[in-house]
């Protein structure tokens, strides 16, 4: 059961930022870009941006408490810290994984290589962290 939520978690990271430097790097645009921004920006710019859109993606689980409420009649978390922690757990593990496909993204010029290193790198960060301790 728990497969169900890591696969797709630790699969969209890749999906969702292996476009994010890439690109610009094949198509040669960075050389295009005129306007008045420092690097700093861009960069910070671009992971907002993947992160804002990740974050919409769980709004749907929000809207779960609230059809789980008006069907049963009963609250769904009786412990609302306990929801805000998980989800606070859950964004700092995404802007974690973003800035690895990020920087994946800016050391590659093709999307599936950007892809395929963010996946591995996340997958093994994800299984130390249940590799037993000698």
């Amino acid at each position: 059961m728990p497969a169900l939520f890591w696969f797709p978690f630790v699969l969209s990271f890749p999906l969702i930022t292996m476009r994010i430097y890439s690109e610009e790097y094949r198509m040669a645009l960075r050389d295009a870009h005129q306007a008045p921004v420092k690097d700093w920006q861009v960069v910070l710019s671009k992971f907002a941006g993947v992160l804002i859109f990740y974050c919409i993606l769980w709004t749907p689980t929000l809207c779960s408490f609230a059809v789980f409420q008006y069907i049963t009649g009963k609250t769904a978390g009786e412990c609302r810290r306990r929801l805000f922690g998980t989800y606070c757990c859950s964004f700092s593990w995404a802007a974690s994984n973003i800035s690895i496909g990020c920087l994946a993204s800016a050391l590659t010029k093709d999307q599936i290589n950007a892809a395929t290193i963010s996946f591995t790198t996340i997958t093994l960060l994800l299984f130390l962290v249940f590799y037993p301790t000698l």
